[in-house]
């Protein structure tokens, strides 16, 4: 089983739903966040970026082409990546009190899988893919 953690906004290339680091980004821009919150956030954002690999791909296509194609794939997390869903439930409740919708979305079918590791899969979604 893999989670995906995402807004309502929907993405600018397609009608997949935007993931919750972007609605992260965005509560920090926003003026009206408290200095107490922006600290969570920052403290969250700062564990993930310590730990959490950035994935070398998003798309099936060749090497060659990958540089200019439109990302297609999916971020999930593994339900055994404890550590990494305990920070994500966290942030879900920071940005639901600031008015940010999130939705964890559930499947055991991520779609075809371009990425993956320990903690996560990049897929590019089966037609049955929730997104």
């Amino acid at each position: 089983m893999f989670l995906r953690f995402v807004t309502e906004r929907r993405t600018d290339h397609g009608s997949r739903r935007e993931g919750f680091f972007q609605a992260l980004y965005a509560a920090r821009r926003d003026p009206e966040t408290p200095g107490f919150v922006l600290d969570q956030l920052d403290e969250i954002r700062i564990w993930f970026d310590a730990n959490l690999d950035e994935p070398a791909r998003f798309n099936r296509g060749p090497a060659r082409h990958r540089r200019h194609a439109t990302p297609t794939a999916l971020s999930w997390f593994r339900t055994d990546a404890t550590a990494h869903l305990e920070r994500a439930f966290a942030l879900c409740a920071i940005l639901r009190e600031l008015g940010y919708p999130i939705t964890v979305l559930k499947t055991d079918r991520p779609g075809f899988i371009v990425y993956e590791d320990a903690v996560q899969v990049v897929a590019e979604p089966f037609s049955d893919t929730p997104t």
